[in-house]
Parts: C-alpha cells; sequence; structure tokens
C-alpha cells in the first residue's frame, strides 16, 4: 500500500461520513495527490518508461468541458496526415487511437497506436503526476455551461448523479439544476486554480468555437506537432458538433459504450449535446447566475459570466 493510501485510509476513518463525503474533503484529498505518487501512477509511469515513449501529454479538464470535441480535431488531424482520412473517426477508433485515461488505471497499459501523438488523459486537477509528462494541455469552459452539460449528462442515469461521492441526501437535492450548479461550482474554480498554471497549452472552450483554426494552430506550435493548415482546416470540419453527431447516430456509438460497456447499462442519455454557448441563460435562475459570478470575482477567476 503506498504511502498516500496509508494516510487517505486513516483519515476516513477518523473523518465523519458526512464531511468526508463534502467538497471540501474532496478537495483535501486531491491535495494531497498534488504530493504523492499512488502505486498504480508508479507503475504507469515505470510502464510508460519501459517503452521509452518520449513527448508524453497529459490532457485534462473537468468533465464536458470540451475534451472529446478536443481530441477529435488532433487525432482527426493526424489520421488525415497519415492516412488520407476523409471522414471523422468514431468513437471506438478515437479510443483505439488513445485509451490511455488515468481514472481508469488499466487503460495506460494498452499499447499506443504509431503515428499519433502519445495522450494520456484525465479529469481531475493537477496531481503529482502531471510532472512527469513533457507538456500538460487544460482545457476549460464557461463554468455554468460546463455544470448544466455535466447535470444533464450525469442526470441521464439509471441512478442519478452516482457519478458524485455525497450522501443521498444530498443527491436527492442535485435534481434540482440550480442547486446543483452552486453546490459543484466550488469544485470547478478548484480544478482551473490548481490546473492552469501548471499547463503548457490552455484551451479555452469558447475561444475555439469562435476561431478553432487560430486556437489549435497556436497549440500545435506549441506543442512542436507537424503543421499543415490545409489538413488543419480539414480536421476542424470533420470533427464539427453536427459531423460527430451524425457518426454517433450512423454508428450507434457514443464515447461513453466505446469506452466502457458497463457504462452503457446505466446511461440513457446522448454524450454529444448540442454545445451552445451561454445556454445558463435559458436555464438558470438569475440568483443562480448572480451567486456564481460572486464566487468567480472573490476567487480571481478571469472569466465574465
Amino acid at each position: 500500500m503506498s504511502k498516500l493510501n496509508r494516510i487517505e485510509n486513516k483519515l476516513i476513518k477518523l473523518i465523519p461520513l458526512n464531511f468526508r463525503k463534502s467538497i471540501y474533503f474532496r478537495n483535501f484529498i486531491s491535495d494531497m495527490h498534488a504530493h504523492f505518487l499512488s502505486s498504480a501512477e508508479k507503475k504507469i509511469l515505470e510502464y510508460m518508461k519501459s517503452l521509452n515513449v518520449k513527448d508524453t501529454i497529459l490532457f485534462t479538464g473537468i468533465p464536458k468541458s470540451g475534451n472529446t470535441w478536443a481530441r477529435f480535431i488532433i487525432f482527426n488531424y493526424f489520421n488525415i496526415l497519415n492516412n488520407n482520412a476523409e471522414k471523422t473517426l468514431t468513437y471506438v477508433e478515437l479510443d483505439e487511437c488513445q485509451p490511455h485515461e488515468l481514472q481508469y488505471p488499466k487503460t495506460c497499459f494498452k499499447p499506443y497506436k504509431q503515428g499519433f501523438p502519445v495522450f494520456v488523459r484525465a479529469h481531475y486537477p493537477y496531481s503529482k503526476i502531471f510532472d512527469s509528462f513533457d507538456k500538460i494541455i487544460y482545457i476549460y469552459r464557461n463554468p455554468l455551461d460546463t455544470l448544466i452539460s455535466s447535470y444533464h449528462f450525469f442526470g441521464n442515469r439509471t441512478v442519478p448523479f452516482a457519478h458524485y461521492n455525497v450522501p443521498d441526501t444530498e443527491r436527492e437535492k442535485y435534481s434540482d439544476i440550480d442547486y446543483f450548479v452552486l453546490a459543484e461550482l466550488p469544485r470547478w474554480i478548484y480544478h482551473y486554480i490548481k490546473t492552469v498554471p501548471k499547463s503548457d497549452v490552455v484551451l479555452c472552450y469558447e475561444e475555439m468555437k469562435q476561431d478553432s483554426f487560430e486556437v489549435i494552430l497556436d497549440a500545435f506550435k506549441k506543442l512542436e506537432f507537424p503543421i499543415d493548415e490545409n489538413i488543419l482546416k480539414k480536421s476542424i470540419e470533420i470533427s464539427s458538433f453536427d459531423s460527430i453527431k451524425k457518426m454517433s447516430e450512423e454508428t450507434n456509438q457514443s464515447s461513453v459504450i466505446a469506452f466502457n460497456k458497463e457504462a452503457e447499462k446505466k446511461f440513457k442519455g446522448t454524450h454529444t449535446r448540442s454545445g451552445k454557448t451561454k445556454q445558463y441563460l435559458e436555464e438558470l435562475d438569475e440568483q443562480t447566475i448572480s451567486k456564481a459570478k460572486q464566487l468567480l470575482k472573490k476567487s480571481d477567476i478571469p472569466i465574465e459570466i
């Protein structure tokens, strides 16, 4: 058992259940992860070292920030570059190119596909393992739109919001979208504050929506990827929301199903939603938006709502 796990187990025995499941305890555990490597993480790094993998990239962002869309653009680019592809990768093909996710350590021991960048993705904030990668990419989206998308994505399950480690009484309250957003906003803030300063490339979803080409071109330069502007434009075209949604319908695939068959049994919705910006104006109360603005301002988050 790792030092981190031993400390965590001792804390679990000492701390009351309700506080243990609170966002404050989750943030505290995340801080611990910023200083210690778990046994699984050590094995992942040993495996990557044994393969002599170079130019490794850690790609992270809180769920529903546009993570999958950005990966489609990047991996479609290399698929066109290497294979003269004419259409988008499917979800299954995308996960075959890049199945490696720190939340699911077993996936990190799958072979890397030749001709594609070496990506390992995560959804949690900065942790010590991030320092072992050559580059870190962070993607973020307007927090209210992010949390609204999470509300629909994780609420539309056979057990709504089972993803969130909170008491049952709290989970019941999550059915109220305004309550959910304000309850989870501190977690978004923590994720942003901890990770942005450690990142080599920071992608903003709204900026990508406004000018995908310039944003991704700048990222490619920072990542020192080979650049062909015509291929990049083609990749952005075939990675559009309409293109991905059409592919999903034609293949009966979603990223959830492609990645984990067990998750398919629990998932009732669609992974690819509208992707609209400023959805919060249509779905949240003015009072909720006002409270969110105050919390972001207090936390010195430079994002306008």
